[in-house]
């Protein structure tokens, strides 16, 4: 029940948008990993995830009922947010789930030297702000979910079958087990570099998130090709 009211509150913000929006640049994405791509196929820490991610930088879906929560959220967390980033350019609405688990899938019993099983379903409305003067922006996300629901338990004992892989039998130790409510901010401040040409781009990422997540870092992102969309959109972090 909690998994499909997550579901449906991203299917009606997006719905709600797209019936009246007009012309934009906007751009469905799915998104999906899993450790049977990888060579050694193991189950250890992350194992798999899937995400379907809606953005746009329509004024009619930049409105939807959670983006502007998260928005208010920035405003709340940050005075005068508005005049410090500049103006929002888009905004971007994603459903997921993912999973961990430790390397012994087939043990029964916890083992305290290892990861322990946890699984997160989750809502993400994230915003993008263009600063005020050019080479920076701003990128902010708030996160709610649901921890310990049985839906990746499900779909990787569905998947593993199919494959002939090892039945996980140490769900039931999973981190909040039957279903907790969890949160999560995140903000990054981008700086772009002067020597971005058209079909690559260079920056220093600043970023920092509390709650399920908590960490602060840094980072040096590069991208190349045939782009198309605005710099503060590159990389959302």
């Amino acid at each position: 029940m909690k998994f499909r009211l997550l579901a449906f509150s991203l299917a009606i913000a997006v719905s709600s948008s797209a019936a009246i929006a007009e012309p934009s640049d906007s751009v469905l994405a799915f998104s999906t990993d899993n450790d049977l791509f990888a060579p050694t196929q193991t189950d250890r820490d992350y194992t798999a995830g899937v995400a379907i991610t809606y953005s746009s930088n329509s004024r009619e879906f930049m409105n939807n009922p959670v983006s502007r929560a998260s928005q208010g959220l920035d405003n709340l967390l940050s005075s005068g947010f508005h005049t410090e980033s500049g103006n929002r350019e888009s905004a971007a609405l994603e459903f997921g789930v993912y999973g961990f688990t430790p390397e012994e899938i087939s043990a029964t019993t916890i083992d305290r030297t290892d990861r322990p099983y946890s699984s997160l379903v989750y809502l993400s409305s994230s915003q993008s702000y263009q600063g005020l003067g050019e080479g920076s922006g701003w990128t902010t996300s708030m996160t709610v979910g649901m921890m310990g629901l049985d839906v990746f338990k499900s779909s990787q004992d569905s998947i593993h079958k199919v494959v002939g892989s090892d039945q996980a039998r140490g769900w039931d130790h999973q981190i909040s087990n039957g279903g907790e409510p969890t949160f999560r901010y995140s903000a990054a401040y981008h700086h772009y570099m002067g020597s971005n040409e058209p079909n690559q781009q260079v920056k220093t990422t600043y970023f920092g998130s509390v709650g399920y997540l908590t960490e602060f870092g840094a980072a040096l992102v590069f991208r190349g090709g045939l782009i198309s969309s605005p710099d503060n959109r590159f990389n959302l972090s």
